[in-house]
């Protein structure tokens, strides 16, 4: 918390370009403290805002790697339900066990990676 003594504001119009602008106005109309408290939470909140852009850009790169390992995932889980499906069409006698045992062990594949969705 910052405490500082201010004056009453008086209007007028100002162009304002970047902060530094403000310093002549504000210091004349609500003293140095203002401008300092002005100069200080501007910085923490440019210092807040470069480590969320650090971070986005980092979980980015993260975030494309497990897109791919799931693409992969997924392709290999396709693949392996095409091949049931071959093998289901081209069988004369269909083993429930084993179908079931390939589905269940698809289910489980895909719990596990259950987070990346």
């Amino acid at each position: 918390m910052i405490v500082s003594r201010v004056k009453r504001l008086k209007e007028e119009t100002v162009s304002l370009v970047e902060l530094k602008d403000l310093e002549d106005a504000v210091i004349t109309t609500m003293g140095e403290d203002v401008w300092n408290a002005i100069q200080y939470f501007a910085e923490e909140k440019a210092l807040e805002l470069e480590e969320e852009i650090k971070y986005l850009k980092e979980g980015s790169k993260c975030d494309d790697g497990h897109l791919y390992a799931l693409r992969g995932g997924i392709r290999d889980e396709i693949d392996v339900i095409e091949k049931l499906i071959t093998k289901v069409n081209e069988a004369q006698r269909l083993d429930r066990r084993s179908l079931t045992k390939e589905l269940q062990g698809i289910v489980k594949r895909l719990e596990n990676n259950e987070g990346y969705f």
